[in-house]
């Protein structure tokens, strides 16, 4: 046999078998990628594997051509390849601190962008080139394995379909594993169109055919990437909420995590406090893909301990993370945190919203459709959050559903734990509960990886195989278990009851029901927390024209907004009527909705109480509401859901980013405002809820007013006192009363017109309540008017002044997008709540 029949046969059976094992590898990948559904979920499985899922363009990378490119050159260090002498380089592979930016370069040789007989550098092919980052570095198999983060080359480099360079901005956490940087061209031609015009429906286009050109060197920590960081304050089940908790992340399981504290101010830290046993979470406790396939990320390690506050008039602390390796020293990171107020408490105030995700400011593109704006939201929390920002700081933030939108792709969670904790939940307790996108999924998959689980309601794919498993392992709540996430809470003056809609509430059969009943009868004491709100992430009242959508299988419901509104307004709300609730808050739908005060929409055809005018400066007041007052809050970061249909119970609707800022001043009096989180924290909607007093509020009343009046004419004998004996030394001991009092107001009247020429006369702030608030803010700013606070620091968007228009309604709502006015414009009602009031 000849030397060339020789090397046929080798080459022959050795790419045989080469093609029989990739082919082999990618029909296992898809196989494992892809659950084996019954037949009742057939149509929901073509419906969302068959397209992107528009929550996380994650998901268009779902599969490559190749898991390596054809021909690699390997560099020196053993990680780094290139293909045709095509490179990326990061500027530096050594790297420290919280959240380093680091640059990356691509760089295409001139001869092959200039040589016409390749087809694979053409001007349209490179407008096709992206960037993956990967974490862990060198990941062997890049089609099993989704990246932190991408970003498209020619977007964020206009020169580089010409020049052949580019170059991207990634700002990269701590995620316990080095990253490197992985150069793909995508083959499919319709993906110039989609990156230009951010269609990001088109994911699946742009990504799902793609090809790995070069790979750059590994980047490291040089600090300690596994140490303990992104800490976030929850609230613990107690009697008196004088305990609070503090859950961390890190990458050591058996180091002895630990935590310690001590009042701000005082020198001596409290005993230190061992973490309960670490929590992991692992691939087999998901219930689908993509969660339990390619977007799949090891998340850390949780760490869990609490701390009770022991002293009543104290809520400010410190507290520093450490274990074995990291153990306490000066250069430990000292956090600051506050204790909720006692309950009770004079002043409460809540931040409350739903629906937000990951925002970034690099130039990756993972969260862009669907949570930018969330980072502005987490910022302005955390502005507002601040002592010195007003004499009434927020005192938790309830999230209440749709956290981060991850969607089964993990790595996201660890961008949504650095963006909320480093802005506001390492300092202020921060409650959340589910929402679809963290529950909801195929029925099959519960059946395969969670039968013995409570499973949700609905069916589908939102949640992207988790089915709670993250959300319950990285935020604490007062929860009654990982399988029952409702619970009620006393915080300062306000209780407030949290609500699972995802699963089984009906009135007649389910423990929700039963549970949440028994919360309202045994836990809920309005003698102690005067108001009652309740919170849920899918709206039992909204105005929508999502309607009527086929469940996705026999023995799941409806999922549209109406049909649900309908199932809580049958189950719920009568339980809502009958404990007078005071308010509802939902999300879900995405955008902001103040309603009436209202009995039952499906039998009342007109609201119980709508808000009114009382003056000038004192409008949206609800005085004396029987019945709940309802808010769709679902504008954390998610895109907006412009479906309103002017429903007659629809008194406000807003569609900006931001939040409701609570306000609970005494058991009579609450207000509460919507914050547009990204225009400058402008105020668009503000209310007020009046009730009377109970007589115990009144014997209160009663007993201030005495004092006040006692210590009135106490004050007055003493400076009459004072007066008299002034004028008695003047004049040698012989003076009377009435001489001294007279002389004492001739004094007074003569300086007063002396110095009353120059004199300016100084404005001033309206205090609310007759609070003594220095110079600090007032935050009880009606809607539409100058907003007390700073806008936060400018983030990457250029949020653009936008059109000033509003379209009412004939039921009087109103649908706004609101932009700055000149401060001080005629058209803006004054900020003072109080006046003539």
């Amino acid at each position: 046999m000849t030397t060339r029949s020789l090397l046929f046969l080798f080459f022959s059976l050795f790419g045989g078998f080469t093609k029989t094992l990739l082919t082999s590898h990618a029909s296992s990948f898809e196989s494992s990628s892809v659950l084996s559904l019954e037949t009742d979920d057939e149509r929901e499985r073509n419906k969302y594997f068959g397209r992107v899922n528009s929550h996380n363009a994650l998901s268009g990378i779902r599969k490559f051509q190749s898991p390596l490119p054809i021909d690699p050159t390997y560099g020196p260090d053993g990680n780094s390849y290139s293909t045709d002498g095509v490179t990326i380089k990061a500027e530096k592979t050594k790297i420290s601190g919280d959240k380093p930016r680091i640059n990356v370069t691509v760089t295409v040789p001139i001869d092959v962008l200039n040589n016409d007989s390749r087809t694979d550098y053409t001007s349209e092919t490179l407008k096709r080139h992206w960037v993956g980052v990967y974490s862990p570095a060198n990941a062997s198999m890049l089609n099993e394995t989704a990246p932190v983060k991408y970003s498209i080359v020619e977007k964020y480099s206009n020169a580089y379909v010409a020049s052949g360079i580019g170059g991207l901005n990634f700002d990269l956490h701590k995620m316990r594993e080095d990253f490197d940087f992985v150069l793909f061209s995508s083959n499919d031609p319709q993906s110039t169109h989609a990156i230009y015009h951010k269609n990001f429906s088109d994911w699946a286009n742009i990504l799902g055919d793609s090809q790995p050109i070069a790979r750059s060197e590994r980047v490291t920590f040089e600090d300690d990437k596994d140490e303990p960081i992104v800490p976030r304050i929850g609230v613990t089940k107690s009697d008196d909420q004088k305990k609070v908790s503090i859950t961390w992340t890190s990458g050591r399981k058996d180091a002895n995590a630990k935590v310690r504290w001590r009042y701000v101010g005082e020198a001596n830290w409290e005993p230190t406090i061992a973490s309960e046993p670490a929590v992991e979470v692992t691939k087999d406790q998901f219930c689908g893909a993509p969660a339990n396939a390619f977007g799949y990320r090891h998340s850390g390690y949780q760490h869990y301990a609490e701390i009770e506050n022991k002293v009543d008039n104290k809520r400010a602390f410190e507290y520093q993370l450490g274990d074995d390796i990291s153990d306490f020293k000066e250069s430990t990171r000292v956090y600051k945190g506050k204790f909720l107020p006692v309950v009770g408490a004079s002043h409460t105030t809540l931040a409350l919203f739903a629906d937000m995700g990951v925002g970034t400011t690099d130039d990756s593109e993972t969260w862009r459709e669907y949570g930018q704006p969330g980072l502005q939201v987490a910022e302005s929390l955390g502005d507002l959050s601040n002592d010195n920002t007003n004499k009434h700081p927020i005192d938790a933030v309830f999230l209440f559903g749709d956290l981060s939108y991850a969607v089964g792709y993990i790595s996201v969670w660890d961008e949504f734990l650095h963006q909320m904790s480093s802005y506001f939940a390492h300092k202020i307790p921060f409650l959340v509960n589910s929402g679809n996108h963290e529950f909801d999924y195929f029925e099959s998959g519960w059946d395969a990886h969670a039968s013995g689980r409570t499973r949700d309601l609905y069916g589908g794919h939102d949640s992207g195989g988790e089915c709670g498993v993250m959300s319950n392992a990285l935020f604490n709540t007062p929860r009654k278990s990982a399988e029952k996430d409702w619970f009620g809470v006393a915080i300062g003056n306000i209780f407030v009851v949290s609500i699972n809609t995802e699963v089984d509430f009906n009135s007649m059969s389910s423990d929700q029901y039963a549970e949440l009943r028994m919360i309202l009868e045994t836990e809920f004491d309005r003698t102690k927390t005067p108001w009652l709100i309740v919170v849920g992430h899918r709206p039992g009242l909204v105005d929508s024209s999502y309607a009527e959508e086929a469940p996705a299988s026999a023995n799941k419901k409806d999922s549209s907004d109406v049909a649900v509104m309908k199932e809580i307004q049958e189950h719920l709300w009568p339980m809502f009527v009958e404990f007078k609730v005071d308010m509802v808050f939902w999300g879900h739908n995405h955008a902001y909705q103040r309603s009436c005060s209202l009995k039952s929409q499906l039998t009342e055809t007109e609201c119980s109480l709508k808000s009114k005018t009382v003056s000038e400066n004192l409008n949206n007041v609800y005085e004396k509401p029987e019945y709940p007052i309802s808010f769709v809050v679902g504008t954390g970061g998610a895109e907006f859901t412009k479906n309103d249909v002017n429903m007659f119970f629809t008194e406000k609707v807003v569609y900006e980013h931001g939040f409701v800022d609570l306000h609970a001043h005494n058991s009579t009096h609450l207000f509460g405002r919507f914050i547009d989180a990204v225009n400058g924290n402008r105020v668009l909607d503000s209310f007020w809820i009046i009730r009377e007093s109970s007589s115990e509020d009144a014997m209160k009343d009663n007993t201030n007013h005495t004092a006040a009046i006692f210590f009135t004419v106490m004050l007055f004998l003493a400076v009459m006192t004072s007066i008299w004996y002034w004028y008695y030394k003047k004049n040698g001991g012989t003076a009377t009363i009435s001489g001294g009092l007279h002389a004492f107001s001739s004094s007074v009247k003569k300086n007063l017109f002396q110095n009353s020429r120059d004199a300016r006369p100084r404005a001033q702030r309206f205090q609310a309540f007759a609070d003594d608030d220095g110079d600090s803010n007032n935050e009880f700013v009606m809607a539409d008017s100058p907003s007390p606070y700073e806008a936060p620091t400018s983030l990457r968007e250029n949020y653009a002044s936008k059109e000033h228009h509003h379209q009412g309604n004939e039921s009087g709502g109103e649908s706004i997008n609101v932009v700055d006015e000149e401060e001080g414009s005629p058209s803006r009602p004054g900020n003072n709540p109080f006046a003539n009031f």
